[in-house]
């Protein structure tokens, strides 16, 4: 009986040092991490209405080596504007320093405010440091500290690969290996997007002989959220003036731009008289235009007219000038040859068709549709405007748009840069790309923020990609997946 007794009190001893050990254990953790950079911070700032919530977070990886992260949201809505790792982040006594972007010359540098517990944010430029008025406090949210490090997978962490759901008959699905690519290199890039390697990536699909092999989600995105596709509209449009071709509302790619608008003959002159159809669709039309510096181009009252109304700053038919005002003069020659608004057409002649029942398309104040961006889909929906260009215009045994159309609006026909071998056509955006010794071209519709639909005819390949790179200069890092990773499985 006191052999018993012995025994139990040992064993309480034993717990009860085991506990007090744990507890002085996570007290001095407590006080480590509340003493330590390390972690997640934020703080909020306001411009003009609007309050912009900034998160910074920073890791121990091996003995004085850190990574961080710098993101920007709407406070109010949560939206994520961007997120990137830091360049050069150096440890130095008790500051962090580190450049948001790898190329520049000054840099941030971040030091706890013991007293206050806040991080303090500086800027450095020729050795002079600056103190900038943002004082960040630690991140409640545990998890989001995690996450803020990593391109969170929707189906878990760490990723671990699943065959896609076959939930309607849009698409087959099937595996990696079934289909011959190369699960190891795919499932490689795939642990690059989680490492945000790439910055923000949303979704990641890949459909291959026709069957969808690869449907990924991240950052909580999910397959039936309707997601931003920026420029990929303009390709839409091509779509939508192939289709008018076709049916012989256009005559010829030759007609001149104001044969299609009557109602602004005043805004006629010689020199723009001499602008083609192809010019508009090729962005060799010479009108001034400044990229993200006109304020007409998202609240015009007649964006029609502000298009055409332009003054011209270059020679017709000889230079590529990226252009959205031209995409809406596309918008108004469907309008004005079907009577009704591009995006009810778009509806009628192509989405129903395609199986595309929802979506959203934003519009200037007259009504009148955006139709250089804005339009929403499904990641699932943008791979089936993928799979007709693939396709040449068919799709499920009816053909949508003819082959003419489909070849000639997805060949060059202006060079945008030499040296990349990048080229324009219709809307439409063309490379050509030398992949382990073999020369391959891709068709690709290109969207603001990582928005792609990439396609490969020769594999019978197509990759779509959503994502949030904006003003983070990694708008082409899904590029470097493809060209790395992506391509490479298939060959």
């Amino acid at each position: 009986m006191i052999h018993f007794i012995n025994i139990k009190y040992n064993v309480f001893i034993l717990i009860l040092v085991l506990i007090t050990s744990m507890s002085l254990k996570c007290k001095s953790d407590t006080s480590s991490e509340s003493n330590s950079i390390q972690g997640a911070w934020e703080t909020t700032s306001e411009r003009g209405d609007f309050t912009d919530r900034f998160v910074c977070a920073f890791k121990e990886i091996a003995d004085s080596s850190y990574v961080g992260v710098w993101a920007s949201y709407n406070a109010k809505t949560n939206q994520c504007y961007y997120r990137k790792k830091m360049a050069d982040v150096i440890k130095k006594d008790s500051e962090l320093r580190f450049k948001i972007e790898p190329n520049e010359k000054e840099y941030f540098k971040v030091k706890l405010d013991e007293k206050s517990n806040k991080l303090i944010l500086f800027r450095n430029s020729n050795n002079n440091s600056e103190r900038i008025n943002l004082a960040f406090t630690r991140l409640a949210s545990i998890l989001e500290s995690e996450n803020i490090f990593l391109n969170a997978p929707v189906n878990g962490y760490p990723y671990v690969y699943q065959r896609p759901e076959s939930i309607d008959n849009s698409w087959k699905t099937s595996s990696l290996t079934q289909v011959g690519l190369d699960s190891s290199r795919i499932l490689s890039g795939i642990d690059r997007i989680i490492n945000l390697d790439y910055g923000d990536i949303n979704s990641l699909l890949i459909i291959k002989n026709s069957k969808l092999v690869i449907e990924e989600y991240f950052n909580g995105f999910s397959r039936e959220q309707l997601q931003f596709i920026a420029s990929n509209t303009k390709s839409i449009i091509s779509l939508l003036i192939g289709l008018l071709s076709d049916q012989g509302k256009i005559k010829s790619l030759e007609e001149s731009m104001f044969s299609f608008f009557p109602e602004y003959s005043a805004l006629y002159t010689i020199n723009k008289n001499k602008i083609k159809l192809k010019h508009i669709l090729t962005m060799t039309e010479g009108l001034d235009y400044k990229d993200n510096q006109d304020p007409l181009i998202d609240m015009s009252e007649t964006p029609v007219r502000s298009a055409l109304e332009r003054p011209m700053t270059g020679e017709v038919g000889k230079e590529f000038s990226y252009d959205d005002w031209n995409t809406n003069i596309l918008g108004g020659i469907i309008h004005n040859k079907t009577g009704i608004m591009p995006d009810k057409y778009c509806e009628k002649m192509l989405f129903k068709k395609l199986g595309i029942d929802k979506y959203e398309w934003e519009k200037y104040p007259n009504g009148f549709p955006r139709c250089h961006t804005s339009i929403k889909l499904k990641p699932r929906d943008m791979a089936k405007i993928g799979y007709l260009i693939l396709n040449q215009g068919s799709w499920n045994g009816e053909q949508l748009i003819s082959k003419k159309w489909i070849t000639e609006s997805t060949k060059p026909h202006v060079i945008v840069d030499k040296k990349a071998e990048l080229s324009y056509g219709y809307q439409w955006w063309y490379a050509i790309r030398t992949i382990e010794g073999q020369q391959l071209k891709i068709i690709f519709g290109n969207g603001y923020g990582s928005q792609f639909i990439f396609i490969i005819p020769s594999l019978d390949l197509i990759v779509v990609t959503t994502g949030n790179n904006f003003n983070n200069n990694l708008h082409w890092s899904v590029a470097g997946l493809l060209e790395e990773y992506i391509l490479p499985s298939a060959l």
